[in-house]
């Protein structure tokens, strides 16, 4: 799979595209799909899409992936849970991140939702 295939596959599962997403995953596209190191999963849960996440689940994603920063799917739930941003805001159990990877990736990520 093409770096733009994984970026398209990470914004549609960020942004809620549910039937883009099933679309996508259906024609063989993975499920761990990473974009900027972060796994589609990710993407989903670190801008809260319910949808998205169980689509992905239901495809067979690893939630146990890490991205650049060590971070788990599990990571980026709490940290939503706990009124921060997406991907990038959350803390690795056991660590803490400084810096957010991507300039705390794609535009910020900071209260617009999820991936640019």
């Amino acid at each position: 799979m093409s770096d733009d295939e994984d970026e398209e596959l990470c914004n549609a599962a960020g942004e809620g595209e549910e039937t883009e997403l099933q679309g996508m995953l259906q024609a063989g596209r993975s499920a761990d799909a990473t974009d900027c190191g972060v796994p589609a999963i990710q993407w989903a849960v670190g801008t809260d899409m319910l949808g998205t996440m169980r689509i992905l689940l239901a495809a067979g994603a690893d939630t146990e992936k890490r991205d650049t920063l060590g971070h788990t799917a599990f990571d980026h739930g709490c940290a939503v849970r706990e009124g921060q941003a997406g991907p990038g805001a959350a803390e690795p159990r056991g660590g803490s991140l400084g810096e957010g990877s991507r300039g705390a990736y794609r535009g910020g990520m900071g209260g617009n939702g999820g991936p640019q």
